[in-house]
């Protein structure tokens, strides 16, 4: 159980130029009239500080898990804050979250040697984290870096694709979670 966010290509199946993949879809899959095809782009597991991101860019701040439709924009958009705030932040030596257990009827945090963010205070501004249910840590730490750098690359790998690719720049983009 956890924070679960999906972005999802699509790609409507509406001209004659999409006849083909229709035809292809209804024999493999058994499917009559087609109206559409989809693939995961990209998956994050409780990177709350992007599906932060998302519910406030994207949904009208309604975090209800239903699907909303991502303009490329919001793509680059997303894309440049994160760069912005991965260019802001240095890793240093520090004590990282990993769980909570019960101990003596309280509650107690557990930490391990790990990485911190120095200073999060861009990241804080720009990209900051969301606490929720079983939406994972909210420190400034090395997860959540990597969930910023796993991003950054997805994202510019997606839009270089879109830009240069026929096979991308037909494709509508959704995102959605679950939690």
């Amino acid at each position: 159980m956890g924070l679960d966010m999906y972005l999802v290509a699509k790609k409507y199946l509406w001209s004659d130029k999409d006849k083909k993949i229709k035809e292809k879809i209804e024999k493999a899959c058994g499917i009559s009239e087609p109206t559409s095809v989809s693939f995961e782009v990209m998956y994050w597991r409780k990177a709350n500080a992007i599906h932060k991101w998302f519910v406030d860019n994207v949904q009208d701040g309604v975090d209800d898990c239903r699907e909303s439709y991502v303009p490329l924009e919001k793509l680059k958009e997303l894309l440049e804050i994160v760069t912005q705030v991965l260019n802001s932040v240095k890793l240093v030596d520090g004590k990282v979250g990993v769980g909570y257990s019960i101990v003596d009827g309280k509650m107690v945090e557990h930490f391990e040697d790990g990485k911190v963010v120095e200073d999060f205070g861009l990241a804080e501004d720009l990209l900051p984290t969301e606490s929720g249910f079983f939406f994972g840590g909210t420190d400034y730490d090395q997860y959540y870096y990597s969930d910023l750098k796993r991003t950054q690359e997805a994202l510019q790998d997606l839009i270089t694709k879109v830009q240069t690719d026929d096979n991308y720049n037909c494709l509508d983009f959704y995102y959605h979670s679950s939690w």
